[in-house]
């Protein structure tokens, strides 16, 4: 494995630890991107009148039920 990972690294000009760093980073995605992104969700929603906040939170709860499937 150590032989792949080099030819890709000399590949992309990285050495190895630089490549396993690209491959980890896409791998374990920093969880604070999570974070940031349904905190701007839940500031767009907070924004809505009240009456469409509750349909608001259901269609992003269904897209994400669905995005979850998609990967499961």
């Amino acid at each position: 494995m150590r032989d792949r990972i080099k030819r890709v690294a000399d590949l992309n000009n990285r050495s190895v630890n630089a490549e396993l760093l690209v491959l980890l980073e896409r791998t374990y995605p920093a969880e604070t991107m999570i974070d940031e992104y349904l905190q701007d969700i839940a500031d767009i929603v907070g924004k809505l009148p009240a009456e469409n906040r509750t349909d608001a939170w259901q269609a992003i709860f269904e897209r994400l039920k669905a995005l979850q499937n998609e990967t499961a």
